[in-house]
Formats: structure tokens, sequence, C-alpha cells
């Protein structure tokens, strides 16, 4: 990524951080009330992740949090994970000073995905990119900001990132949606390997069904019984094969290094709940 596009992706997220919301951080324009049950669906798939790749509150491990924002997972770990120690890297100086505020024991750096490395080389157990992958438009910045992660993962290590692929996707100004071979290939080359996946959503990021009286429904009695369906839909492990955003099929993967016995090269799916 050349100065050019990094000082601009800088400017846009300092701007839109105005008041540290999770509509600011996530989903822009969802609304307050469903931005919070987007976000607690991530939580709910990244416990589950957690919990499969053998990450428990009473293990000590580091995480690194890429494009962590103003620091809401820093919350999330402390909360359920209290031996489990933080370190944040986010785009935008504005959201890493308001971390670094409200979290003031973590360590937080304002850089970007595709160059940062740690100054004292440090490597991390978990590695998460929360929601931050698919905004890199440009195919070489991607393959580096993946290849970053790799570079900061431990042997043991897992890296946690929610994507969603097609081969065709439409095109967008704002998100790059790429096949799932242009992937698995890139994460060859590196070493890595998908070894389970969680799906992550069902009408969630959509608001709902495509169905006018549906959404009236939803409309009338609020986000929460949204997401309370989105999780019953999730349970019975069914999937929205027709949704009015791509994000929704996003799903949790946990990738690992080849060498580690868990990495058997084949592609598990973990039911959401």
């Amino acid at each position: 990524m050349t100065d050019a596009p990094r000082d601009g992706l800088r400017r846009a997220w300092d701007e839109r951080y105005a008041t540290f919301s999770l509509d600011e951080a996530g989903c822009l324009g969802a609304g307050a009330g469903l931005s919070r049950m987007i976000y607690r669906a991530k939580k709910q798939a990244l416990r589950k992740a957690l919990r499969l790749a053998g990450f428990g509150p009473s293990r000590p491990f580091r995480v690194l949090d890429m494009g962590c924002g103003f620091g809401y997972f820093a919350g999330f770990y402390h909360a359920e994970f209290p031996k489990a120690s933080y370190v944040g890297v986010d785009i935008s100086a504005r959201a890493i000073d308001r971390a670094r505020t409200t979290t003031p024991g973590d360590e937080f750096f304002a850089h970007d995905v595709v160059s940062w490395r740690h100054p004292a080389q440090a490597r991390f157990d978990v590695i998460q990119v929360i929601d931050v992958l698919q905004l890199l438009m440009d195919d070489a910045a991607f393959d580096e900001a993946v290849g970053t992660l790799a570079a900061h993962l431990d042997a043991d290590g897992v890296l946690l990132v929610p994507l969603m692929f097609a081969d065709h996707a439409p095109p967008a100004s704002h998100h790059c949606i790429r096949s799932r071979a242009y992937f698995d290939a890139l994460l060859g080359t590196l070493g890595l390997v998908v070894t389970a996946e969680v799906p992550m959503y069902y009408w969630l990021v959509d608001g709902g069904s495509r169905n006018r009286l549906m959404r009236a429904i939803f409309a009338r009695t609020g986000p929460v019984s949204l997401y309370l369906v989105d999780r019953l839909a999730m349970m019975l492990g069914l999937e929205n094969r027709d949704p009015a955003s791509v994000l929704s099929r996003a799903r949790m993967l946990i990738i690992r290094r080849t060498a580690h016995p868990g990495a058997t090269g084949l592609r598990n799916t973990a039911s959401g709940n």
C-alpha cells in the first residue's frame, strides 16, 4: 500500500469516528440498535471459534487485534478471557487515541494492516482481523496484509478472519469479495490452511428478510427480535441462500499453520450457536 492510499484511508476513518459508536465501526447506517446486535453476533462467533481452537478463560494467550478500531474487543477479552494479553492496531490515530484512553493497560499502535510490524517482533497465539480484509480493494495490498498476519502468527497460533467469498461478486465501491480458490491459494503460499469455519449471520446484516411483510414485522418489533430469529436460524443450521448483502455469507475462518497437528487441510464447518 503506497503512502497516498494509506493517508486517504487514515483520513477517512478519522473522520468516520465522530462519537466512537458501533454504528461507525461496523455497518455504517445500520443504526445503533442493529449495530449492537451485529456485534453481539460477532462476539458469539468469536467465542465459538476460540473454543474450537482450544482457547478458554483459564488459558494465558497473546491476542493481536488487527483493525481494532477504538478497542471494542479489548473489553471482550478482558471480560471473558482475563488471562489474555491484548495488542490492537488500527489505521485511525483518532480511534487508537480513544482506545489508549479507555483501556490504558493494553498496547495500541496507529498503523495499517498491510505494513505494520511489532517493534519487538512479537508473535501471537490469536490474531483476529474483523471486517477489514474485504475493505482492501487492491489484490496486492490484500496479499501483503495476509502476509503480515502470517508473519506475526506463532507456530501453534490461530488466525481468526470473518470472510465471505464469491466467484463473480458484483463490483462495489467499498469492499472487494474474492473467490475461495484465490484465498486458499494465497494461504497455501504462506503455509496456512483453514481448519474450521463458524457461520456468523442469517438475516442480521441484511436487516431482515427480503419479504416486505417480514421486514415490516421486524421494523415494528426492533433489532432484538431480529437477532433472536437470526440466532434460532443459526442453531438450526439454516443458510440464507438469497441474502440481500453478500456480507451475510460471512463465516469466521479458523486458520493455522500447515505444520500444526490440527491442520488437516480439510475445511470443516461448525454451527454458529
